[in-house]
């Protein structure tokens, strides 16, 4: 039972972070005639909370626990914006879409939404920026 707590906290907590850049960069794309900003960093110099692009149960060894791409104007709604890096969490990883919705899913999951076509450059810059 108390191992079900901690994986629901886990699944909650980076949800959590997620639903909060969700926030976050739908509110700038509001402030900016629809363009959704560019980086994380730009959240931040627009005044968003630092602590909230950490993931409780990461490692602390990037300056953002989440990875971030800006979807393509006109994007359908079910396009990755934001995921927890592979490495927050073991077997699965909270996915931010362009709609704002935020889901859990495992890797077999994870990977068949990288596969989908208008997610090919969101998969190419995750795996650039995570490595090999």
């Amino acid at each position: 039972k108390r191992r079900l707590i901690i994986h629901k906290l886990w699944f909650s907590s980076g949800k959590s972070g997620l639903k909060g850049i969700a926030n976050g960069i739908h509110l700038y794309a509001v402030q900016h005639e629809g363009v959704f900003p560019p980086s994380l960093e730009m959240l931040i110099e627009e005044g968003y909370p630092e602590n909230l692009m950490q993931c409780p149960w990461a490692e602390g060894n990037r300056e953002f626990d989440y990875f971030y791409l800006p979807p393509a104007p006109m994007a359908p709604h079910d396009t990755l914006v934001a995921c927890d890096y592979g490495d927050n969490h073991n077997n699965y990883q909270n996915v931010l879409f362009e709609d704002g919705s935020v889901r859990p899913m495992n890797d077999t999951e994870f990977a068949e939404e990288l596969a989908k076509p208008h997610n090919a450059a969101f998969a190419a810059a995750l795996q650039q920026a995570e490595g090999p």
